[in-house]
């Protein structure tokens, strides 16, 4: 349990006393716009280091997320991939991350605008091929329960953590007297849907196996060119080829759409200013942008600047300050904005970077800063001469 676990369990444990009833309201507030409501994602894979040395060089491309609730506890780690030869090659060692009696579990690539996806299930991308890598609470810190008994929550786990069949179960939770792990499922044969109508179910799990799930998109991660162990149970999530097919000329329709928006180009008339044509522009363009360039290119500066948890709303909202500023220059220049002008948005925003950042941080902010390319900085567009051109074509649409 990482540090951040620790001190929201501790604080909602006070929250659940009489006498802690608003400092407990205080620190759920605290704790959610960091955490999102107890999920926490790092832009790193941050696995134990008795993970397989092999792993190493592909921390830098994973994500972790720790989930820590009173549901549910564990951590999940997902490895991007962009190249076959380099999945296949690392594939035998990720298989043998699995537990003993763990599962296989295939899904497919879902494309944005595919479908609704449910609160939980929105921190876990499927647009592209990914390894995802269910694991125990790392690092594994005692659980304190009433009358002062402790459990760790992680192997070597007792016999009675297990089913009558021998095998160890995904999830466990404590016995009554909180001596022990007991499965969470009491027979591997119930299932979730049953376990929710008991009213004597348990409150809280722990995740006790290492599950693999494999975002499938039969390029980069191709099931017909990895060996899939026989002795694995395999779970089988994927849309059927027709459901994939629609779901795929459902996201191409949306992606015409949207480039027809972004080909819409105001026409200024002398006698009536910007703003007048483009009522509440700045909002509505400000909005855009916020999804589409500013988490992307936050998550980048993220890792190139290695920016620690607590800078990360900061760092966000500065990014956020720039594109406004730029936009309310953008406005009052009718739909033009100076060299001058956004230098000065860049200026602001520098200054802002310095006062949050250390010297090496500041250098490495530099580098996102002027990353020609707009790989990592996509709001390098913005802080080009040709600025003001460049974003006419990525504008949302305009209202006349």
């Amino acid at each position: 349990m990482s540090g951040i676990r620790r001190v929201v369990i501790t604080m909602l444990k006070v929250a659940f006393t009489k006498r802690g009833r608003v400092f407990g309201v205080a620190a759920i507030l605290l704790c959610c716009p960091l955490s999102s409501a107890l999920v926490i994602t790092y832009s790193e894979g941050r696995w134990p280091p008795d993970w397989p040395e092999e792993l190493s060089p592909y921390r830098a491309q994973a994500k972790t997320t720790e989930i820590a609730w009173p549901g549910n506890q564990e951590n999940v780690y997902e490895i991007r991939f962009d190249d076959r030869e380099e999945f296949e090659k690392i594939w035998p060692t990720i298989l043998k991350l699995k537990s003993d009696g763990g599962t296989l579990q295939f899904s497919s690539i879902e494309r944005p605008f595919d479908e609704k996806v449910s609160w939980f299930r929105q921190h876990f991308s499927q647009a592209e091929p990914i390894v995802r890598i269910r694991g125990l609470v790392y690092p594994a810190w005692p659980v304190t329960f009433r009358g002062g008994r402790k459990l760790v929550p992680g192997p070597p786990w007792p016999e009675s953590a297990k089913w009558a069949t021998g095998e160890l179960p995904e999830y466990v939770t404590a016995s009554q007297d909180h001596t022990t792990w007991v499965p969470y499922l009491a027979d591997p044969n119930t299932t979730w849907l049953q376990y929710i109508a008991d009213p004597n179910r348990h409150a809280s799990k722990w995740r006790a196996r290492i599950d693999i799930e494999l975002v499938v998109d039969g390029k980069i991660i191709d099931l017909n060119r990895i060996r899939l162990p026989a002795d694995t149970p395999i779970i089988d999530k994927r849309k059927s080829p027709a459901k994939q097919e629609a779901s795929q000329h459902h996201t191409e329709w949306i992606s015409q759409c949207i480039k027809r928006i972004q080909s819409i180009k105001p026409t200024v008339r002398n006698e009536r200013s910007f703003s007048e044509l483009n009522p509440h522009y700045k909002e509505r363009a400000g909005a855009f942008y916020d999804i589409k360039y500013v988490s992307p290119s936050a998550e980048a500066l993220f890792k190139i600047a290695d920016v620690r948890t607590e800078q990360m709303r900061e760092t966000l909202n500065i990014l956020r300050a720039f594109v406004y500023e730029w936009l309310d220059a953008y406005v009052e220049g009718n739909g033009s904005i100076l060299e001058a002008q956004v230098q000065e948005c860049i200026r602001k925003m520098d200054s802002r970077f310095d006062a949050l950042f250390d010297d090496l941080q500041r250098k490495q902010y530099r580098i996102w800063r002027d990353d020609a390319s707009g790989k990592h900085n996509q709001l390098r567009f913005l802080m080009s001469p040709s600025g003001a051109e460049e974003q006419d074509n990525a504008q949302p649409a305009d209202e006349h």
